[in-house]
């Protein structure tokens, strides 16, 4: 009788309970990790997007030139998206926590040196290195959340993750605007760098704390050669676009442009071959040969490009042109960064039908919005009120494009090949800011020769307007075919 009893009692019979207190203590450390990982994330794009409205300011405290300007802005950004991948791979390699923090003790320290260069060429080179070590902490926390979350707890972690992109880019206009405004303990603009100092040490000591020791993945493959090609390709294309104005377009501009398209022929070509050799390329190139994952590449690329010039743009305009505080500059792009993010987390929850009516229109609805924005701009009387107005549209537009464009980019390859998708979208969304700064600032700085702000900002929107219709031919071939 207690041989029979004994075999018909469940395994876990004489499990120890589990705590209740032990499992509220798993809960709220899982929560202090998911904290920490936003933390970053956060920090990082605020880095990317504080700049902007702080730049006149920065440009005459230093007597930076334009192109140094947009070196400033751009230079943190093209070293971020080289970095991207790399980052991702060497987390895999040498443990995803290991890697996190030392990224945040880096990007701490050159957000230090930010804060204290003296002149705009320090400047640009803190700002490269603050890029390549946000490169190493920003992949880490989607791979952390990845492997620590589960089920639904994943899928609102994913969800905050990406209210965090939306916000980052919000705060980050924002906040440089205010703290400029307010010259915070007399340090001027240096305080939007001094600012990640006690946030860098608060995000060391929790991760060295919270964040778990996960196991590492198999060897990681670093394409070193890829990554170099890359971003020679990238820095020879951007680079005359940013300085060829103001050193009166030189031959070696030229160049050194149409050179960077050989570079990435061979950047090409290096990928493929060791994909062919089953090593680990940084890019998984052969994707491209599907023509629906080009053709939404193609598309996102035009669209982010739009919305990271414009920033840059109406900044220096608002500034330089309609002579607006910082404060009030930044405030000026509430409504934008509001609509984006609404559009982005409403599509997802609408039905079908309209999902495809607004992914047809959202880029066309964008770039009406450019053409309303460049007549109010053209305006004596800088009616600010109606271009404030008018990015509301343009963000809905942006917003209901790029979450859909993202998730067909993703759906479109096989579930071995999403982190190479991800690489790729990841990496095309960092060049497309710096791109996109590099040419349509260059438009606008030319078009404002001699101060004339108003013509500038009219001439860019224009010419953005019609970046976005091409876009939309893109996006409606997507839909199509």
């Amino acid at each position: 009788m207690a041989g029979m009893s004994t075999s018909t009692r469940s395994p876990d019979m004489y499990a120890r309970p589990v705590s209740p207190a032990k499992t509220a203590s798993a809960v709220a450390k899982r929560g202090i990790v998911l904290v920490v990982l936003l933390a970053a994330q956060f920090m990082s794009l605020v880095d990317a997007a504080v700049v902007n409205v702080a730049g006149p300011t920065i440009q005459r405290d230093l007597h930076a030139s334009n192109a140094s300007l947009q070196l400033i802005i751009s230079s943190y950004i093209l070293s971020l998206a080289m970095m991207l991948v790399t980052g991702a791979r060497l987390g895999d390699e040498h443990g995803h926590r290991r890697i996190f923090l030392l990224g945040v003790v880096g990007f701490t320290v050159m957000s230090m040196l930010c804060g204290l260069a003296p002149n705009a060429p320090l400047l640009i080179a803190a700002r490269l290195l603050q890029g390549l070590t946000a490169g190493l902490m920003v992949p880490q926390s989607m791979s952390i959340i990845q492997r620590q979350f589960e089920g639904a707890d994943r899928e609102r972690a994913v969800a905050l993750f990406a209210l965090s992109i939306t916000l980052g880019f919000i705060v980050g206009q924002v906040l440089g605007g205010v703290l400029v405004q307010h010259n915070v303990l007399g340090t001027s603009w240096r305080i939007i760098f001094f600012i990640n100092l006690p946030v860098g040490v608060a995000l060391s000591i929790a991760g060295l704390r919270y964040l778990p020791h996960l196991d590492q993945h198999a060897r990681a493959h670093i394409d070193v050669i890829g990554i170099a090609l890359l971003s020679v390709a990238s820095v020879a294309l951007v680079l005359p676009l940013i300085i060829g104005r103001e050193v009166g377009w030189p031959a070696w501009t030229f160049v050194s442009m149409a050179s960077s398209f050989a570079v990435l022929f061979a950047f090409v070509r290096t990928e493929r071959r060791l994909a062919r050799n089953g090593r680990q390329p940084l890019l998984d190139v052969e994707l491209f040969g599907n023509r629906q994952f080009s053709l939404q590449t193609a598309a996102l690329f035009m669209a982010i490009t739009s919305y990271a010039s414009f920033l840059f743009v109406s900044a220096v305009f608002f500034q330089s042109g309609l002579h607006l505080s910082p404060a009030r500059a930044g405030l000026a792009f509430v409504p934008l960064g509001a609509a984006f993010g609404a559009g982005s987390m409403a599509y997802p929850r609408l039905k079908a039908s309209v999902q495809r009516v607004l992914f047809r229109i959202g880029l066309p609805v964008a770039a009406l919005s450019f053409v309303g924005i460049a007549i109010c701009e053209a305006s004596v009387a800088h009616p600010l009120t109606f271009v404030v107005l008018l990015f509301v549209p343009f963000g809905l537009g942006l917003g209901v494009t790029n979450a859909p464009l993202i998730a067909r980019i993703t759906t479109l390859v096989a579930p071995e090949k999403a982190p190479s998708a991800s690489g790729i979208i990841t990496t095309t969304s960092q060049l497309a800011q710096v791109g996109g700064l590099a040419a349509f600032g260059t438009v606008f700085f030319s078009a404002a020769s001699h101060g004339n702000f108003e013509h500038g900002a009219v001439v860019t929107s224009l010419s953005l307007a019609a970046w976005l219709l091409v876009g939309s031919v893109l996006v409606n071939r997507v839909h199509t075919t």
